[in-house]
């Protein structure tokens, strides 16, 4: 297990971890500093990116995601009942999370569950590493190790403290209402093929679009062709977040989709939450209410920074932003 050390920033000139953190995997990885750094970033998209889209990262001894995780809880429990420590070699197990029938023979939580909040190990990671870093088969078991050096990292010191995961920011809700209106091709994937351009899609279609003295809406499209559960001439209300969110999230939302149902009764008016990573209980209630959620990782937000990076990036203050998920431990009160 790595040393711990505490009061560094975690962005810094050299790399998205701490300098003690890339110099110790330097000496370990037998790797210049800078590969290390430039590693290290490629692995923070990565579990960033899984973290935001509401997936949760059981790489032992790293635990990331909500305290209040389905699975999390279900894993606490199961951990609490069988084991006394979460050291590596007690969770070989695991390495195959990938295995839906796998876990749930393990925490015993419905299929739908499951389905509903994925769960990603060190195998997935290792196999998002070989497609970036791209080395032969024959070198996955000594990656494996690397990744778990890294991983231990974030298991409890001498004293029994952890050091924090952290998500990097993203930076400005500006920002990415600009990236989206120059793509919004990105949102096809998620089912929703539509226009932001006000001079084809009318009144209500474009950015910041006012509702009322109170109300304005971050993005409005119309949609230009069947896709998903949109159809040509629908309106998609965007609300964006550049942070995770909570419950707030929701209640703009919601005003910003029946406001514009008063007022344009002609086709349907969809609502789709864009933000860095949304709370348990936000993700639920959006589905009852027949919301989409879309991270800005699996939109691509994130790789685009990646390739634009920016160590000066900061939270942009929201009414509803709430702290990104952390490393948890699994004897955690829950």
């Amino acid at each position: 297990m790595l040393a711990h050390h505490a009061g560094v920033s975690v962005v810094s000139p050299l790399s998205v971890e701490p300098p003690w953190v890339v110099h110790e995997l330097s000496s370990r990885w037998f790797l210049p500093a800078t590969q290390v750094a430039e590693r290290l970033a490629d692995l923070h998209r990565v579990v960033d990116g899984w973290v935001t889209a509401g997936t949760f990262v059981l790489a032992p001894p790293l635990y990331l995601g909500p305290a209040d995780h389905p699975v999390f809880l279900a894993l606490a429990e199961h951990v609490r009942a069988r084991h006394g420590d979460d050291r590596p070699t007690s969770f070989c197990y695991w390495d195959d999370v990938g295995s839906l029938a796998k876990v749930q023979d393990l925490v015993r939580l419905p299929t739908a569950t499951l389905e509903a909040y994925p769960v990603r190990g060190r195998t997935d990671l290792l196999n998002e590493v070989q497609r970036l870093w791209g080395f032969v088969h024959a070198e996955r078991d000594h990656e494996l190790a690397r990744l778990q050096t890294w991983l231990g990292t974030y298991g409890p010191d001498v004293a029994g403290a952890r050091r924090s995961y952290e998500v990097l920011p993203l930076g400005s809700v500006g920002a990415v209402e600009k990236w989206l209106l120059t793509g919004p091709a990105r949102l096809e994937p998620f089912g929703y093929a539509v226009s932001f351009d006000p001079m084809t899609g009318g009144r209500w279609v474009g950015a910041q679009v006012p509702l009322d003295d109170r109300s304005t809406v971050d993005l409005v499209g119309r949609v230009t062709r069947p896709l998903g559960v949109g159809r040509p001439g629908d309106l998609v209300v965007v609300d964006l977040a550049a942070t995770c969110v909570d419950l707030t999230a929701l209640d703009r939302l919601m005003r910003h989709v029946y406001t514009l149902r008063r007022r344009f009764t002609s086709a349907c008016v969809h609502g789709v939450l864009v933000a860095d990573g949304v709370t348990v209980a936000l993700r639920r209630a959006l589905w009852e209410q027949g919301f989409d959620y879309v991270s800005l990782s699996e939109l691509g937000f994130r790789d685009f920074l990646g390739m634009h990076p920016d160590v000066s990036r900061t939270l942009e203050p929201s009414p509803a932003a709430v702290p990104h998920p952390t490393s948890l431990a699994v004897d955690l009160a829950v």
